[in-house]
């Protein structure tokens, strides 16, 4: 099992993006072992993923009866009708509120989440995680054996990288464990993404890098797939290829 954790705390970098279509991409050539996980309370992903399940049942069962144990994680898995064979963990609004309920042991959280995880069986976990320090964005980052960052070309692109990273360097003094941190550039194309590279010097990068593709953003927005053979599509199953090399 890998578990990947897409985590910025700077907003409009296509993390939940990258989130949900590379895990359309795996779950197309590893169907039934991909599972999405929405741990922001936004529910962006939550939204692409599951549009079709009223709120009412979603308010049911999702992450947060996780967190607070209410619900054994299995027990808050829905199956996307965007993606055949994928399967979710939703978030909902109230998830917000978790950081408050669970104040007096956030650790129960940070290192029972991880715990609740690998009892499930999948290859791939992904984890969308909220773009503030919050106990839900520390409980991703706890469950993660990799870490990635999407990074735009902007000038907070280092200082965006740096927040991150201390974050888990608290992990790898609490736990003795610390996930593997790498960059994924997004909206840029080649030279751009060079250009990051030399913002965030000894950043390990992931080698795909994603250029602003509207295709992208509309698809996003729609709540649709990607449609199959286009330049997007193919962006994202290079990058699937790429991630499953990893160890």
């Amino acid at each position: 099992m890998q578990v990947i954790t897409y985590a910025s705390l700077k907003g409009g970098v296509a993390k939940t993006t990258t989130t949900g279509y590379l895990a359309a991409a795996l779950a197309a050539v590893h169907p039934g072992r991909v599972l999405a996980i929405d741990a922001d309370p936004n529910n962006n992903l939550t939204d692409l993923l599951l549009r079709d399940i009223d709120e009412d049942t979603l308010e049911g069962k999702n992450l947060l009866h996780v967190f607070t144990r209410k619900l054994r994680a299995e027990e808050t898995i829905y199956r996307s009708s965007l993606v055949p064979n994928l399967d979710v963990i939703p978030a909902v609004p109230e998830l917000a509120h978790v950081g408050a309920e669970l104040f007096a042991n956030p650790m129960a959280v940070c290192l029972g989440f991880p715990a609740a995880l690998r009892k499930l069986p999948y290859d791939f976990i992904l984890i969308d995680a909220p773009p503030a320090l919050t106990l839900e964005f520390r409980a991703s980052l706890y469950a993660a054996d990799h870490v990635v960052i999407p990074t735009k070309l902007h000038r907070w692109a280092l200082q965006a990288y740096i927040l991150v990273q201390r974050e888990v360097e608290e992990i790898q003094i609490s736990s003795g464990k610390a996930p593997r941190i790498r960059i994924l550039a997004t909206f840029c194309n080649d030279g751009q993404a060079d250009k990051i590279r030399k913002t965030i010097p000894g950043a390990e990068f992931c080698t795909t890098n994603f250029p602003k593709i509207a295709a992208i953003e509309n698809a996003t927005t729609a709540g649709t797939l990607l449609k199959a053979g286009s330049v997007a599509a193919r962006a994202f199953e290079q990058y699937a290829e790429e991630v499953k090399t990893w160890h």
